[in-house]
């Protein structure tokens, strides 16, 4: 006698792995199946559209460089608006209110703080003009060595007049040179000088600036100064600080003429 095995069913279905993720069902509509396309065509409709309400339809064509030139900025605004306005309307259509949604936060998230900015470091020709020298290295920590030129420790002075100057270059100053910064003051008060004299008055703390940088008494030096800054742009700006250069007014000086006392530059 034989014997039939029967395997019965399970009445309850094995569970769903928790890795395998059903397929998703295709988008509905042309759009949500094709958003590219359908962005390319709304927005050459839009564009094209635009563009004939601009010049009053198709047989009005500009024919003469004058009739161009009169719709140039229309139709190029027209031209242009039609991708903007197929992007915003085909995420709505796309993606409905969460499209929206997403569209304007993505609009006002800040990658950083709104009083954050990025600066960078240029070199110039010379000390106040914007002539930017083209580098191919770093600048980071090319101010370390004391002695560099870029820090316009000693300068040779262009065009100087009797009683003004147009710009410095920097210069080792182990080579002749005209001028040495010596220090900066601070301007007290929070009014810009409007009269020479007071001018003068500000400008002559340099000689005491240079005093002490040549490590002597303001009446024994012998040399000169010659002062950067006091200037009413940057004064408005919150710079208050002129730069004194102790200035070698006899000849071109060899080496640094820090702690020289009362000895006239080399």
């Amino acid at each position: 006698m034989s014997t039939t095995a029967i395997a019965h069913r399970s009445s309850t279905a094995p569970p769903t792995p928790e890795w395998f993720i059903p397929p998703a069902r295709p988008p509905g509509n042309f759009m949500q199946r094709h958003p590219v396309l359908a962005f390319y065509v709304l927005a050459f409709t839009i564009s094209w559209a635009g563009i004939l309400l601009v010049i009053g339809g198709p047989a009005n064509f500009p024919g003469t460089a004058v009739q161009v030139e009169k719709l140039f900025l229309s139709v190029m605004v027209a031209w242009l608006a039609g991708p903007s306005i197929a992007s915003i309307v085909l995420t709505g259509l796309v993606d409905g209110k969460a499209g929206y949604r997403e569209l304007v936060a993505r609009l006002l998230r800040w990658r950083a703080g709104a009083r954050w900015y990025a600066c960078q470091v240029m070199e110039t020709t010379q000390l106040t003009t914007t002539n930017v020298v083209q580098r191919t290295g770093s600048l980071k920590d090319s101010l370390a060595n004391a002695t560099t030129p870029l820090i316009h420790r000693c300068t040779n002075v262009i065009g100087l007049k009797d009683d003004d100057w147009d710009d410095m270059v920097g210069i080792d100053c182990g080579q002749p040179h005209d001028a040495e910064f010596a220090g900066a003051f601070k301007v007290p008060g929070t009014a810009f000088p409007q009269t020479e004299a007071q001018f003068e008055s500000i400008l002559d703390e340099c000689w005491n600036v240079v005093a002490r940088f040549a490590g002597a008494k303001v009446d024994d030096i012998q040399m000169g100064y010659i002062p950067w800054g006091l200037v009413e742009k940057d004064w408005n700006r919150g710079h208050r600080y002129v730069r004194c250069f102790a200035w070698s007014d006899k000849k071109k000086t060899t080496g640094s003429m820090k702690g020289i006392g009362g000895k006239a530059p080399a």
